[in-house]
């Protein structure tokens, strides 16, 4: 079985068509990768600031649990928790 198309035009038109297909799919891919390289570092960056201000509100006790205050020291009253030892 012979698949080699005969005429110059169908050769040309299946080698631009590849051409293209691969070029697509190299940018697509190089988007793709890009994308998710920004999102995650701004996912990162979100997340280390929440973590900084939930540690900024957090005061250790005494006994080892963590109360809602601050660094001002104005303790605001809610639920104790204890860190698992």
């Amino acid at each position: 079985m012979h698949l080699r198309p005969r005429h110059v035009r169908t050769r040309l038109t299946l080698w631009y068509v590849g051409v293209l297909s691969a070029v697509l799919a190299l940018y697509i891919g190089s988007t793709l990768v890009f994308l998710s390289l920004s999102q995650r570092r701004e996912l990162d960056q979100r997340l280390h600031a929440e973590f900084e201000t939930v540690e900024d509100l957090l005061v250790a006790g005494p006994d080892g649990s963590m109360v809602g205050g601050g660094r001002d020291g104005l303790s605001q009253r809610g639920a104790a928790w204890r860190a698992p030892r």
